[in-house]
């Protein structure tokens, strides 16, 4: 197609990663994470390893069986987690601690908060949909503003025209992660 330049530079805005390479296993059974962790509202990601973030957000969708009811194998879970780590820059605050602080926080809500009424609330897919977008809401943040940015003209703002180009970003490069045909 004509086109594939646009498809080809949009997706070579998220990093790629490689699950077999250099990554801790997070589905090591001898390192299942105790959800009660996370059914605390004291919780903080702040203070706990890499590792044990991407074991406890893996446990999250584990245990509302988001997993089983898609078909979604632990190993493309593990991956897609990985590839959402990677496209979180080491920023003082949109970086992968703070999107795990708002899963938990949802997940606390939806767990303890509702005290389990949840599919009484929503569905499987709008569950899934709700643990993704706190997951992903923050992808491939800069740790700068749409005003910095629609005023520094950056790429971004003229791609996506000055409109809401943050949220816009964060959503292009959640859609590129799923277009790899690992997930299909």
């Amino acid at each position: 197609k004509s086109d594939q330049w646009i498809v080809d530079s949009l997706d070579s805005c998220f990093i790629h990663s490689d699950p077999h390479v250099g990554f801790p296993e997070i589905l090591d059974n001898s390192k299942r994470e105790d959800l009660s962790t996370l059914q605390n509202w004291a919780f903080t990601a702040l203070s706990r390893e890499t590792e044990e973030l991407l074991r406890l957000t893996f446990r999250v969708f584990e245990d509302f069986g988001l997993l089983k009811h898609f078909g979604i194998s632990d190993e493309i879970f593990k991956t897609f987690l990985l590839a959402v780590k990677c496209n979180y820059h080491d920023n003082p605050y949109h970086n992968f601690c703070h999107v795990v602080d708002v899963l938990q926080c949802c997940y606390y809500l939806l767990k303890v908060a509702l005290n389990g009424r949840i599919p009484a609330l929503l569905g499987p897919t709008h569950l899934m949909g709700l643990l993704i977008a706190c997951l992903c809401h923050d992808l491939g943040h800069p740790s700068f503003g749409n005003v910095f940015i629609k005023e520094s003209e950056h790429p971004l703002s003229i791609l996506f025209n000055d409109t809401s180009v943050l949220e816009n970003y964060h959503a292009l490069v959640l859609f590129s992660i799923l277009r790899c045909p690992l997930y299909d």
